[in-house]
């Protein structure tokens, strides 16, 4: 949500190297999660930016850069948007969303695993 990783890309010339996303653990106890990075940024804000642009290691990483006018009526328009994201009903249902879908396809690994007559970490727990 309004990601200053742009503006440290202007400072570090070698900032070039988004983190990996997802984890390697995350994608080893969940195989069939496909992982999501969505930038959320206002066009007024100065301080998030997109980041699929930055290069190419941040356009294969950033599923989505979207836009988002968030803020007050008053600083929706101004540099004080960078304070509003997380008080925007729509950006917090899209969160929400996004959570949701990527529990749900975890969950599901798990019930597979299950199935299987593997012992996972939720059968693990309810032992």
């Amino acid at each position: 949500l309004g990601s200053p990783i742009a503006l440290w890309s202007l400072r570090y010339p070698r900032f070039g190297a988004p983190i990996r996303f997802p984890p390697k653990r995350l994608a080893h106890h969940h195989p069939g999660l496909v992982p999501r990075w969505v930038n959320v940024y206002d066009p007024d804000d100065v301080i998030g930016y997109p980041l699929r642009e930055l290069n190419a290691a941040y356009r294969h990483a950033v599923t989505e850069d979207r836009p988002a006018g968030v803020g007050s009526l008053l600083g929706g328009w101004t540099p004080l948007s960078h304070v509003g994201y997380w008080d925007n009903t729509r950006v917090a249902s899209a969160i929400a969303a996004d959570l949701k879908a990527a529990w749900e396809q975890a969950t599901a690994v798990g019930i597979v695993r299950d199935r299987k007559g593997i012992r996972s970490d939720r059968t693990a727990r309810r032992a």
